[in-house]
């Protein structure tokens, strides 16, 4: 069964990149331009077993995204991109679940092992739930 991903990315560019690297990797992808849009996919249809998102995006963000997620119960890993070099955000995106992130510019070595090791986790240690 081919894997569903979720590439949520306001750069066009960035966004057919990823879209295409996965796709030739065997994922089915779905894109979104931001974190509104994907919410409302991820609503919508419960079948992604990844979501990649940028963080800084109009409309929502990616942070907004995953506290939305938590909020309504939406339990999909999530990996996280930006440009953003701070620790502080590393640390919220920890607390919010989310301890996958690749720093832009993202390479096609860097996200194709970032996928393959989530995906392989399958669930079985998974859970984007933040603690306490």
């Amino acid at each position: 069964m081919k894997k569903n991903l979720l590439v949520v990315e306001d750069d066009s560019g960035l966004r057919r990149y990823f879209v295409l690297l996965l796709q030739q990797m065997g994922y089915h992808v779905t894109e979104s331009v931001n974190g509104a849009d994907a919410l409302s996919l991820l609503i919508k249809r419960n079948n992604f077993h990844l979501v990649v998102t940028d963080i800084e995006m109009p409309v929502m963000t990616g942070i907004e995204l995953l506290e939305e997620m938590d909020r309504r119960g939406i339990d999909v890993p999530v990996c996280t991109v930006s440009g953003i070099n701070d620790d502080s955000l590393i640390k919220r995106l920890s607390a919010l679940g989310c301890g996958d992130f690749l720093r832009k510019p993202v390479s096609c070595r860097a996200l194709m092992e970032k996928v393959r090791t989530i995906l392989a986790r399958d669930g079985k240690s998974f859970s984007r739930k933040p603690s306490g």
